[in-house]
């Protein structure tokens, strides 16, 4: 019989930190890559294409401005990074309760001694 610690199997089931840590575990690796090129990325010159007066044209600003032509885009995609932190106390309180839960749910589907006769023959595949 293989004894399993009380510590990790034995803790209450908390609904709201296994759903944080799942949550942060979907987030973890969620990103964009899209990117386009805004107006202040545009290589080349800054300077102002024509004198603002005395031409009888429109007001013009910088060569890549977003309404002129091979303008950059004003409100493009950017890249994100959907990571945030989670405590490392809250992440194995998540695991511990999940462990919990899916003892919990074998001891309801199976007999009692069926469950540890699995974990038994588990363990002992294990070390062999």
């Amino acid at each position: 019989m293989v004894k399993l610690e009380e510590i990790i199997f034995n803790q209450p089931i908390r609904k709201d930190i296994i759903h944080r840590v799942y949550q942060w575990s979907i987030m973890w690796n969620k990103y964009t890559t899209k990117k386009t090129h805004r107006p202040h990325m545009k290589k080349g010159s800054r300077k102002k294409v024509q004198r603002q007066k005395g031409l009888g044209k429109a007001r013009q600003g910088f060569k890549y401005a977003s309404g002129r032509h091979m303008g950059g885009k004003p409100h493009g995609h950017v890249q994100k990074d959907f990571r945030y932190f989670l405590p490392e106390k809250v992440i194995l309180l998540g695991v511990m309760s999940m462990l919990s839960a899916k003892l919990e749910e074998c001891i309801q589907i199976y007999p009692k001694e069926k469950v540890f006769q699995r974990i038994y023959l588990y363990d002992t595949l294990k070390n062999d």
